[in-house]
């Protein structure tokens, strides 16, 4: 029997649908539409933050116990922080060009 109950919010099951959304659409972007850097890294970046929200994002994860915040995945908050600088890379490379 696991002591953790995992849930995840609204607002974390909205995000986990919109981060879906744009990483399937910026890989089309990048498939069939000009083949462009910057929509392959927001794909994979908003698909890393999609993975990372899946598994520790806005969850209200607790212990049956305590009733306190259980420890973090740390696999999900390093492909939130990855998928985050990989955005803001494909950000930054749509205003350079």
């Amino acid at each position: 029997m696991n002591s953790v109950t995992e849930k995840h919010s609204t607002g974390a099951k909205i995000f986990m649908g919109v981060a879906a959304i744009l990483a399937a659409v910026n890989m089309i972007d990048f498939i069939f539409y000009g083949q462009e850097l910057r929509h392959l890294l927001a794909a994979v970046g908003f698909a890393l933050m999609t993975y990372g929200t899946l598994k520790n994002g806005f969850s209200l994860t607790r212990t049956a116990a305590t009733d306190r915040p259980a420890a973090v995945h740390a696999g999900g908050r390093y492909a939130n922080n990855a998928g985050l600088l990989l955005v803001l890379a494909s950000i930054a490379l749509r205003f350079m060009q």
